[in-house]
């Protein structure tokens, strides 16, 4: 079984279908070409746990 790695990068200009400022992963070989070209830049999510829910205040009406 082959594991797939994946490279994530974040585009700088919009190379479609991807807009800028979105993230996505690809192969090492294809996205150390999108950072050569100056289409993407390597990204590294600097979030250590996923964000947090707000917490619920006692008595508050959950349809509101």
């Amino acid at each position: 079984m082959t594991t797939l790695t994946k490279t994530p990068v974040r585009f700088l200009k919009t190379a479609a279908p991807y807009l800028a400022g979105e993230i996505a992963g690809f192969p090492a070989d294809q996205a150390a070409d999108l950072v050569a070209r100056g289409v993407a830049e390597h990204y590294e999510d600097t979030a250590k746990e996923p964000p947090k829910k707000a917490a619920r205040t006692a008595g508050a009406d959950p349809a509101a």
